[in-house]
């Protein structure tokens, strides 16, 4: 099935939920309240294709650098997330540079449905987690979310790849800055000529499509690489950290929603996510809660963390029109083989047909299509001629040792017979690697100790 690379999130009817900061206007920063939730996840994030923030990776790449994610990333990716689960308004967009060129041009501003941005006076629960400034005014909130930038990827050996590496390719047709087709009304303002049609979600793909040489990245991480982060959380309710948590995860499972009805979604995030890059899965694999004002001897007696709802508090947000939206996107169930654009000559006999139309018809998914080859299995490591090993194991006269240097991510095991005299556990030795002894899939070896 060969998809469209991008799909429309609806704008939440009614709009989103304000909440009114009173009269003493945004406060709560200076102390931590015994009935919110405040603490530390770890996370890690794995790439089901190929992943690339381009300009990063590039500068890292061209100074020999270990690949990681920046936080402003991150926390970018899932406020988003957020705004699409129908949590914020559009204050980031709005008014954005090409609302100014069209007041210019008199067409007047954007019409966002009750997504305008927040105010003094009251802001979306989007704002209040990731704060916000109002424009001409001394006024703002500061975070209750903060992310740290990920550790290097996990068991990371060099092993950049190319954006064109096995990919899908269509006759005479590569993916290129010029497809966005962001001229294309019908796609964008499908109902009135100033109403978007939603926030802009791309798809997921089984393969990624050959890109022009102009448009792909040399400087991207092969799938199933793992980075891990950590996300901080101060003064959430538990509306506010169940629904932020999800929007980290696109995971979830309760009573209500289990077996065919449990969500598992995936992520789109970093370059190329049009040509099916940037498809990322998201776990949250510790939840470290904290009670600072135990420590700071903040009225400590009798105080205990507040528990998180029981049920299924994300109710609300996931019957909502807009997640099944964002359910056909994101789930990695309804994936493309590979996402395509329309030609030019398709935008020009077109004009009014949607995206939902060009995926119907019989032409788009007729298109002669090559799969990219399964990739080769990877050489196995290559041993040093000489290894350090700790000693685990002393039985007998025959010890058993572990590298301390691991090769392709693991260690490998020396076993010898012969005097074990002066020899103890914890011990450190030095082996000349007889190479050919070596069995990878048992990950084994002989050799000489060196004295």
């Amino acid at each position: 099935m060969i998809r469209h690379p991008y799909g429309f999130v609806r704008f939440p009817q009614p709009p989103v939920p304000r909440f009114p900061w009173g009269d003493r206007g945004p406060s709560g920063h200076e102390r931590f309240y015994t009935d919110r939730q405040s603490g530390t996840l770890v996370c890690e994030l794995e790439a089901i294709t190929p992943l690339c923030i381009r300009a990063h990776f590039k500068a890292l790449r061209g100074r020999n650098g270990e690949p990681w994610l920046p936080g402003s990333s991150l926390r970018g990716l899932i406020r988003t997330t957020m705004q699409m689960l129908g949590a914020g308004c559009a204050g980031l967009q709005f008014p954005d540079k090409k609302d100014k060129e069209a007041e210019k041009d008199g067409a007047g501003p954007l019409v966002l449905a009750g997504l305008e941005p927040c105010t003094k006076e009251e802001a979306c629960l989007v704002c209040r987690l990731f704060g916000y400034s109002v424009q001409g005014e001394k006024a703002g909130w500061a975070a209750l979310v903060r992310f740290h930038d990920s550790k290097p990827a996990r068991v990371w050996e060099g092993r950049w790849v190319r954006m064109n590496d096995r990919v899908a390719t269509v006759p005479g047709r590569r993916a290129r800055w010029q497809d966005q087709g962001t001229g294309h009304t019908a796609f964008y303002f499908p109902v009135a000529a100033r109403t978007p049609a939603g926030w802009k979600v791309y798809r997921h793909a089984k393969y990624v499509l050959e890109a022009e040489p102009e448009f792909a990245s040399d400087d991207c991480v092969d799938k199933d690489t793992v980075f891990e982060f950590q996300v901080q959380y101060e003064n959430l309710t538990p509306e506010e950290l169940g629904l932020f948590k999800f929007a980290i995860t696109l995971a979830h499972e309760c009573p209500e929603h289990s077996g065919d009805k449990a969500i598992g979604l995936a992520h789109k995030f970093g370059y190329g996510k049009s040509a099916g890059m940037g498809s990322c899965r998201i776990r949250i694999v510790e939840d470290k809660p904290v009670t600072p004002w135990l420590d700071l001897g903040e009225g400590a007696a009798g105080v205990t963390m507040p528990a998180h709802q029981s049920g299924c508090e994300l109710s609300k947000w996931l019957g909502a029109p807009q997640f099944k939206d964002l359910c056909d996107a994101l789930d990695p169930r309804r994936a493309g083989t590979i996402l395509l654009f329309p030609s030019f000559s398709w935008f020009r006999s077109n004009p009014r047909k949607t995206v939902a139309d060009y995926e119907a018809e019989p032409a788009t998914q007729n298109i002669n299509l090559t799969a990219p080859p399964p990739p080769a299995p990877p050489p196995p490591p290559v041993l040093d001629d000489v290894v350090e090993v700790k000693i685990t194991r002393i039985r007998g006269n025959r010890i058993t040792a572990e590298t301390l240097k691991k090769f392709g991510g693991e260690s490998y095991t020396y076993q010898a017979e012969g005097s074990v005299f002066r020899l103890n556990v914890e011990d450190v030795l030095r082996v000349e690697v007889w190479h050919e002894s070596i069995d990878h899939r048992q990950r084994t070896f002989r050799g000489r100790i060196k004295s």
